[in-house]
């Protein structure tokens, strides 16, 4: 599953020539700077959710406020950089957080002596438990027999109230279910495991006796995901495109995608409701880009 994290096209990501490298590190510093003076407003939080790696511009001396960790956990490769740049305790802490990037960490740790772990590597293995999959993975990979165990006994344990624990136990049990016998045990589990945009696109694309209406909606509200609907069929795309007007960074990326026939218009219901003053001119960028100015 090829999941942005991020938008691209709006900034001309990944660049395409050093005249746009250039002009996106000059925003940067600009943005950085502002921060730097003390403006932390919803303006300036919604550019970081859009462009993280501001985060690698701004200076070690600026306290960033608690409002901006949610930003960062969302985007843990940000913080898996600046850990590989200034490897420090917190941010370690920070991506034991995530499953995803303690498996890296400890691929790192392994693959590289001058990395030091803060912490006994048991530490971050039990943190691949959050999504099991990553765990099952390192043991695989690693033949870990050890831990596997205790993987396997965490998501039993963990199936009735975590969404990749319940998908992970239903994967391990299908293998030796009848179809039939599968997908009762997937509506058993349905409500939980629509929480979760990832799950339901695993669904869809190996249950489709599902209601896709029903998994789409996971999706509302969540741009990459969106992007990834959208590239799978056409069924919900009139859904998507709405959502995604209010949504102009990440509706550059579908316009780049998929080329709709109304690109333009499109573009201009986006224009007209973006009222973030940081980001407009960026919309305004990829509006004469097109043509469309």
């Amino acid at each position: 599953m090829k999941l942005l994290k991020q938008p691209q096209a709006l900034f001309g990501l990944p660049a395409p020539n050093r005249d746009a490298l250039l002009a996106m590190d000059r925003y940067l510093g600009q943005l950085a700077a502002t921060l730097e003076a003390g403006s932390w407003d919803r303006e300036v939080l919604e550019m970081l959710e859009l462009m993280p790696q501001l985060f690698l511009k701004i200076g070690d001396h600026v306290e960033i406020p608690v409002v901006c960790v949610k930003v960062l956990m969302q985007h843990m490769y940000v913080v898996y950089l600046s850990f590989l740049k200034d490897r420090n305790p917190q941010m370690d802490e920070m991506l034991l957080t995530s499953s995803e990037y303690s498996y890296h960490l400890l691929h790192l740790f392994r693959d590289e002596p001058e990395y030091k772990p803060y912490h006994p590597v048991d530490a971050y293995k039990r943190a691949l438990l959050l999504d099991p999959d990553w765990a099952l993975r390192w043991c695989i990979e690693e033949k870990d027999s050890v831990f596997y165990p205790e993987v396997i006994q965490h998501v039993a344990k963990t199936k009735d109230f975590n969404a990749r624990s319940a998908i992970t136990f239903h994967r391990l049990r299908a293998i030796k279910l009848g179809r039939k016998e599968a997908l009762a045990d997937i509506h058993q589990r349905l409500a939980l495991l629509m929480r979760d945009p990832y799950v339901c696109l695993w669904l869809a694309d190996f249950y489709p006796e599902l209601e896709r209406k029903v998994l789409f909606r996971s999706a509302l509200g969540n741009p990459p995901y969106l992007l990834i609907w959208a590239d799978k069929s056409r069924e919900f795309d009139g859904q998507i495109r709405r959502d995604l007007l209010r949504f102009p960074a990440w509706l550059a990326d579908y316009i780049h995608l998929f080329n709709p026939p109304d690109a333009r218009s499109l573009w201009l219901q986006a224009r007209e409701r973006c009222t973030n003053e940081w980001l407009m001119p960026w919309v305004e960028q990829f509006g004469k880009a097109a043509g469309w100015l």
